[in-house]
C-alpha cells in the first residue's frame, strides 16, 4: 500500500509542527532570555552601572542576597511553565480538565510505572554522570581550572537561606514544579505532538524534557524518566500518575539532597596518614563517611530493585508478544520525516543541546 503524502498534506503538517515549536519557544523566551535579561539587569543597577566591572560587582551581590536569588531562579520557571501551558492550550485547542481527573488507573497501575521509571531512569543517570564527568574534566583542562575542591563543595551545598525560604523552595521542588512540568510536557506539548502518533509524540516530548533540563547531568536521566511519564499519560489517559511520579522522584531527590547537608568532609582534609588508627581520626572518619555511607547504599539499593522489576516486567511483556503501541509506515511519514525538516524545531534543538553542553553539572 502507498503511503506516501501529497506535497500539499506535507506542507499543512509542517506548518503545525511549526506552531508545536512556540510552546517550547515560550519556555525558552521566559526561562533563558527574560530571565538573564533580568538578571543582568539587576546586577547592573546593584553594582551601579552596566559596565562590565559594574555588572560582575552587582552579580556577586545578587547572588548573596537568598530571596532575591531564589526569585530569579524559581520564579522566571514558574512564569515559564504558565506561558507555556497557555500557548500549548491555544495552539491544541483542548483543555486539560479531562486529564486531571483520577479514572483510567488504579494504584496498581501507579505502582508499576513508577518503580518502571526509576529502573529505566537509572540508566539514564548513569549515562548522564558518565558524560557529565567527562564533559566537566574537558572543560576544566581547557580553561586551566584546578581539581573540583570537594569540601568547598560540601560547604556550599549546606548553604546559608533562612528556613522559611528554604521550606518554600523545597515547597516548589517538590510540589509546585512536578504538577507545572507534567502541564506542560504530558499536558500540552505530548498531547501536540503525538497529533499524527503516540510512538513519535512520547518519543519527543520525552527528548525535549531531557534536553530543557539544560545540564547535561539531568539530560538522560530526565528523557528515560519522560518515556515512563509519557507513556503512564498516554495508556491511561490522565496525567494524575505522571503528576504523582514526577512529585515522588522530586520529592525523594530533596531529601537525598537535604540529607547531602550532614555529609561534613572538610574534617578529612588535610588529614594524613600517620598514626591513621588514632581514635580522634577515626572518630573525624567515621563522621564524615557513614552518612555518606547510609546514602549510597540507600541509593544503590532502590535503583537496584527498580532495574530488576523493569526487566522482569519487561521480559514478561516481551514472552506475551505484548505491543505498547501500534507503528505504521502512515504514522511515519508524517512525524519523523517532517518534523526534522521543521525550520523552528530544528532552532530548537540545537540551542538546548548547546545549553546542555554547556552546562555539564
Amino acid at each position: 500500500m502507498d503511503f506516501q503524502i501529497s506535497p500539499e498534506e506535507k506542507k499543512s503538517i509542517r506548518r503545525y509542527y511549526s506552531r508545536t515549536s512556540l510552546i517550547v519557544i515560550v519556555l525558552i523566551l521566559f526561562f533563558n532570555f527574560f530571565n538573564d535579561g533580568m538578571c543582568l539587569l539587576c546586577a547592573g543597577l546593584k553594582g551601579g552601572g552596566f559596565d562590565a566591572e559594574s555588572i560582575a560587582l552587582g552579580k556577586k551581590a545578587f547572588l548573596s542576597d537568598p530571596v532575591l536569588n531564589a526569585i530569579m531562579s524559581y520564579g522566571f520557571a514558574i512564569i515559564a511553565d504558565v506561558a507555556a501551558v497557555i500557548a500549548g492550550i491555544a495552539i491544541t485547542g483542548k483543555g486539560l480538565g479531562e486529564k486531571l481527573r483520577p479514572v483510567g488507573f488504579d494504584g496498581k497501575d501507579i505502582f508499576n510505572y513508577t518503580v518502571i521509571g526509576f529502573g529505566i531512569s537509572t540508566i539514564g543517570s548513569l549515562v548522564s554522570l558518565v558524560l557529565a564527568s567527562v564533559l566537566l574534566t574537558v572543560q576544566r583542562s581547557l580553561s586551566g581550572a584546578g581539581p573540583i575542591d570537594a569540601a568547598k563543595t560540601a560547604q556550599e551545598l549546606r548553604g546559608s537561606n533562612p528556613l522559611w525560604l528554604d521550606m518554600l523552595i523545597y515547597a516548589y521542588i517538590c510540589i509546585l514544579a512536578p504538577i507545572l512540568e507534567e502541564l506542560v510536557f504530558r499536558g500540552v506539548l505530548l498531547e501536540a505532538l503525538r497529533k499524527y502518533g503516540n510512538v513519535f509524540g512520547i518519543v519527543m516530548s520525552a527528548v525535549m524534557f531531557g534536553l530543557f533540563h539544560q545540564r547535561m547531568a539531568q539530560c538522560f536521566f530526565a528523557m528515560t524518566f519522560g518515556l515512563v511519564l509519557a507513556v503512564a499519560a498516554v495508556k491511561t489517559k490522565s496525567l494524575i500518575p505522571s503528576i504523582f511520579m514526577h512529585i515522588l522522584n522530586n520529592t525523594f531527590a530533596a531529601i537525598l539532597s537535604a540529607g547531602a547537608r550532614f555529609v561534613d568532609i572538610s574534617s578529612l582534609k588535610g588529614m594524613n596518614t600517620d598514626n591513621f588508627m588514632d581514635p580522634v581520626k577515626l572518630k573525624a572518619l567515621f563522621a564524615a563517611i557513614i552518612p555518606l555511607l547510609i546514602y549510597m547504599l540507600f541509593i544503590g539499593l532502590t535503583r537496584s530493585l527498580a532495574l530488576i522489576y523493569t526487566f522482569v516486567k519487561g521480559m514478561g511483556h516481551k514472552r506475551s508478544n505484548g505491543v505498547l503501541f501500534i507503528r505504521s509506515e502512515q504514522v511515519a511519514q508524517r512525524t519523523w520525516k517532517i518534523f526534522f525538516t521543521s525550520v523552528p524545531w530544528i532552532l530548537v534543538m540545537i540551542f538546548l543541546v548547546i545549553q546542555t553542553i554547556a552546562k555539564p553539572m
